[in-house]
């Protein structure tokens, strides 16, 4: 079993997944991916593949962990590879967290990261045609300060996936959209996952 994990935007997250490889790394073969973000979506895409597919025999089973906008590539090219389990944390999946976190991308929107502009149509791609051809089970968990505009757009987010039998969501509070990969609960939760 191996396990990948997908770093959000920026260069401080492959930073934050440390303790969750930390936790993993005895039982598991664990590999932190690198992307350039000023690349395309596209590119990006092919780049992980071929530095995914170097490390995996044809039957070897994997585990997808992804971060952030790390979440949607791992979405993207888990039909691609034998993912026993994907996880996303904090991932954008539909617009209504994306615009929950414009401030947090509102750098990457103004330095016009090709990532983050093609942000709609990925989204639009895994709702239409990657979530439809997955066959193992997704666990999408979300971090947030509780208030009235967080819970709304966390249910929204729930209901617009809630036809997939195979999505499991889990809500942590008082922890932060980065912060929440030091969170001990949620480095707990993950490895659970993993081991089972």
């Amino acid at each position: 079993m191996r396990i990948f994990l997908f770093p959000g935007i920026g260069e401080i997250s492959p930073i934050f997944l440390n303790p969750i490889k930390t936790s993993l790394f005895f039982s598991h073969g664990v590999t932190t991916l690198k992307y350039n973000s000023k690349e395309t979506f596209r590119t990006t895409l092919i780049n992980l593949y071929s530095t995914i597919k170097s490390e995996l025999n044809d039957t070897t089973q994997c585990i997808f962990i992804g971060h952030s906008f790390g979440g949607l590539l791992a979405l993207t090219l888990s039909i691609y590879f034998n993912v026993k389990k994907l996880i996303c944390i904090n991932t954008p999946i539909n617009n209504l967290i994306f615009k929950n976190l414009s401030d947090y991308f509102k750098t990457y929107i103004d330095n016009q990261i090709p990532l983050i502009k093609e942000m709609s149509n990925i989204q639009t791609y895994i709702k239409t045609v990657i979530v439809k051809k997955i066959n193992f089970p997704i666990f999408i968990l979300y971090s947030y300060i509780p208030s009235l505009n967080s819970d709304t757009l966390i249910s929204i987010d729930k209901f617009k996936l809630n036809e997939y039998q195979n999505i499991t969501y889990k809500s942590f509070i008082l922890t932060t959209h980065t912060l929440s990969l030091l969170d001990p609960r949620i480095i707990y939760y993950i490895y659970t996952i993993c081991k089972d």
